[in-house]
């Protein structure tokens, strides 16, 4: 009998473990791989697979049985494949998709195409005529679950930061590279765009973030020129210019240089009062932003190699300057006494700083992947340098003292960034590991000089040079499994190791040795394509940056300064994220997050100076909820994205700390309405409207309370043959940025800021000619050509 059971249990076993069937394959056109495509296979039951190609085209599914099965590869500006499969036994195949006939109106929804992952979507445009005219920041506005963002960049909801990757690869560009860039580059030249809402251990980001990769087109038939031009007015007037070329061929280009200059004002009321009335503070202040210079450019080529092989090279390099028209901050400060029944002014006086300087960063990239078997092993080195110059002279006038003092700060800063790593296709999963690291060194020169007797005096408490390096090794490695059609998981772990140390004055200050396991988990249920679930929890830190270390000082008035902490910690945080997606219309999320060690910018007491510095203070809770929700209406041609989010903040200071920071609690929200119009489209010609309202509930940053605010925005954007015209408006309805009230130690401060942010763009770009660049090609039709290239 037992050997009837046993036998029984093994053929069970058996068939369970080694009867599934491997369906595998890869994707291609008439020249190349095709990564990222769309992949689904069904049987006429329940059985309903998904997935995408790999970078280098491939794809495999595990079936739970043998039959009869129907497949359909979809991909973007290619005629859908179909076919049907009798599979008995392990298969392979080839798929080549032919490209797509574009017919002389073509309305198939502004949507894009979304495709769920475990880590977050990946999302293709059903319509690639409607990005046409549109700057890449525009397609980024309206994608679900990004916003606007008060500096311009699209951010994903309920992320602190949003980083950017170009095919696929991390960036170091500048926050303001990035947004020129955005701005600058064309929006048809998308192939898609992959949002990692939940980062795991493969990626080196810090903090609450988000990755947006965004992959670039890819062919071999044409090369366009993109010119452009815009005119922006506030209170000034600011312009810019961009030139793209994009050149596809056995190297696929992308080349961009813009200029821009940029112009504003902003006003700034602040009030501090003693508690006990004894002494009041009032500081007008007017910086007057008007002539920012700086000129960027990118560079990005990648190139298909024999033998499953890829190389890319990104460089870039940026340069701005305030020499021309220096930055002008002007304060007029009151000194009060209280005299039991009013205020009483006993010192008045003028504080002016003017600010001049420049500074540059260059980026040089180098990426290579080879192909194997299994997977593929990739190397990414990327070196930078950045160097700057700022000069100000302060001057402090009042009824009863004079200072006048000159600020010079010279920095440089290197760094080397590395990173390899091997993904493998193992049994219906995928494996990656690897490390990543970089060294930096920071190199900081301040020098102060005080007017004495009309000659200018080095000030030898304040002039210091300041060096910093840090160097971080972060093994990591990271596993993702299709469990069954329902359910997908993915879990990492990483293991970041970091060590800086600062010198003042070639004199050690302090060394600092971080090593700390950060996991990931990350689900997704899939019970149908209505019905989307996932879950992810992991840990990070984040690591104090430069100037957060750096024990610079910049006066305000005599009596006022800020001041750095070369001693901050870093912070630990969790996250645990929850999201349900219906009918790839309606999300809804909710996230708890908690961070220990927060640093703040605190007001301490040290003589007679009144001190701003940066410390550790506080534990973090935070808890979220959020709502997309996205719809398109009238024939396909309205698309209407809404998103709601607010957290709830419990800030738990330390006891040490509690005379200066109060336990607190608060909530603070916000809502978006973003809509856009197709009301033209035809081959030649279409005509888009995107207009929207933006808006905020009350809320509390550290110990500032922030008023509400809300901005309209609408944007006409017209494109005929080769000309696009854009008019652009936003910040239709106020001028206050932010209104806070609050307590400073044994102070309560009011602050008022406004700024011209209100504003009306011009924009015109022109599209300058195509043509085949490859000899080999010189016999294809121009009629493929056009439809290569849109027209």
């Amino acid at each position: 009998m037992k050997k009837v059971i046993f036998t029984l249990t093994t053929c069970l076993f058996f068939n369970l473990t080694f009867g599934q069937l491997k369906l595998k394959g890869k994707i291609q056109d008439e020249k190349e791989p095709l990564p990222f495509v769309s992949i689904l296979l069904t049987d006429s039951a329940s059985v309903q697979l998904t997935t995408l190609s790999d970078s280098l085209g491939r794809f495999s599914f595990q079936l739970p049985k043998a039959g009869k099965y129907h497949l359909l590869v979809d991909y973007i500006s290619y005629e859908k494949f179909e076919k049907t499969l009798e599979i008995s036994e392990d298969q392979e195949i080839q798929v080549q998709l032919a490209p797509a006939k574009i017919e002389e109106v073509v309305v198939v929804g502004q949507r894009p195409q979304i495709q769920r992952k475990v880590d977050g979507v990946v999302l293709r445009w059903a319509n690639p005529a409607m990005l046409k005219g549109l700057t890449m920041q525009d397609a980024l506005r309206r994608l679900p679950m990004m916003i606007r963002s008060k500096n311009g960049l699209p951010e994903v909801v309920m992320k602190n930061r949003t980083v950017y990757y170009f095919n696929g690869k991390r960036s170091f560009l500048s926050n303001e590279q990035i947004q020129q860039l955005l701005e600058s580059l064309p929006a048809e030249e998308i192939e898609s765009i992959e949002v990692i809402t939940n980062p795991g251990a493969e990626y080196d980001e810090q903090g609450n973030v988000a990755v947006v990769k965004i992959f670039l087109k890819r062919g071999s038939l044409f090369s366009k020129i993109y010119l452009e031009a815009s005119s922006r007015q506030n209170t000034f007037n600011s312009q810019a210019a961009n030139f793209t070329w994009v050149k596809q061929s056995k190297w696929n280009t992308n080349l961009n240089v813009s200029a821009k200059r940029s112009a504003y004002r902003n006003i700034t009321n602040t009030e501090f009062y003693e508690n006990d009335k004894s002494s009041a503070m009032l500081n007008y202040q007017n910086m007057d932003f008007r002539g920012k210079l700086s000129a960027n450019g990118n560079y990005i080529a990648s190139r298909q190699l024999p033998k499953n092989q890829e190389i890319e090279i990104q460089a870039s390099a940026n340069i701005s300057s305030t020499r021309v028209e220096p930055v002008i901050e002007r304060s007029d400060v009151f000194y009060q006494t209280w005299t039991g029944s009013a205020w009483q002014t006993i010192s008045q006086g003028v504080q002016e700083n003017i600010k001049e300087g420049q500074s540059s960063l260059q980026n040089l990239g180098v990426f290579y992947k080879k192909g194997y078997s299994k997977g593929f092993l990739s190397t990414n080195l990327v070196l930078s340098n950045f160097l700057s110059e700022d000069f100000a002279t302060l001057i402090y006038t009042s009824d009863i003292s004079y200072d006048n003092r000159t600020q010079n700060v010279k920095q440089g800063i290197q760094s080397a960034y590395l990173r390899t790593d091997y993904t493998t296709m193992l049994k219906n999963s995928q494996l990656a590991f690897g490390f990543y690291g970089a060294y930096t060194l920071n190199q900081t020169d301040t020098k102060w000089q005080n007017l004495v007797g009309g000659t200018y005096v080095t000030d030898p408490n304040n002039t210091f040079r300041y060096n910093y390096d840090e160097q971080y090794i972060t093994p990591f490695v990271s596993w993702s499994k299709q469990w069954s059609p329902q359910w997908q998981s993915k879990i990492g772990i990483k293991l970041e190791n970091t060590f800086n140390r600062g010198k003042i004055d070639d004199e050690p200050k302090f060394t600092n040795t971080y090593i700390n396991p950060l996991p990931d988990v990350s689900l997704m249920y899939l019970k149908s394509e209505r019905h989307i679930w996932n879950f992810a929890s992991r840990g990070y830190v984040v690591r104090p940056d430069f100037w957060q270390l750096n024990p610079y000082r910049f006066y305000i008035s005599p009596n006022f300064y800020v001041e750095n902490n070369p001693f901050l910690q870093p912070s630990y945080i969790v996250e645990n994220t929850l999201t349900y997606t219906f009918n790839q219309k309606l999300t809804l999320a909710a996230q708890w997050r908690h961070q220990t060690r927060r640093e703040s910018q605190i007001n301490l007491q040290d003589g007679t100076n009144n001190i701003v510095t940066r410390l550790n203070v506080a534990d973090e809770n935070l808890y979220t909820g959020a709502l997309n929700y996205g719809e398109v209406f009238w024939k396909q041609r309205w698309q209407m994205n809404l998103g709601l989010s607010g957290t709830w903040v419990e800030y738990l200071p330390y006891a040490q700390f509690a005379d200066i920071f109060y336990r607190t609690n608060f909530f603070f929200g916000s809502a978006n309405l973003d809509n856009t119009l197709l009301l033209l489209q035809n081959q030649k010609s279409t005509l888009n409207l995107n207009f929207g309202i933006y808006a905020s509930t009350s809320g509390y940053d550290a110990n500032m309370f922030i008023k509400p605010i809300y901005n309209l925005y609408a944007n006409l954007t017209y494109t005929i043959k080769d000309w696009t015209i854009s008019l652009e408006t936003d910040d239709l309805t106020r001028r206050m940025v932010m209104r806070g009230v609050g307590l400073m130690n044994s102070r309560i401060f009011l602050l008022n800021t406004y700024g011209d942010d209100r504003m009306v763009r011009l924009r015109v770009r022109y599209v300058l000619g195509s043509k085949v660049v490859r000899k080999q090609d010189s016999n294809i039709e121009k009629g493929d050509i056009d439809r290569r290239i849109n027209k």
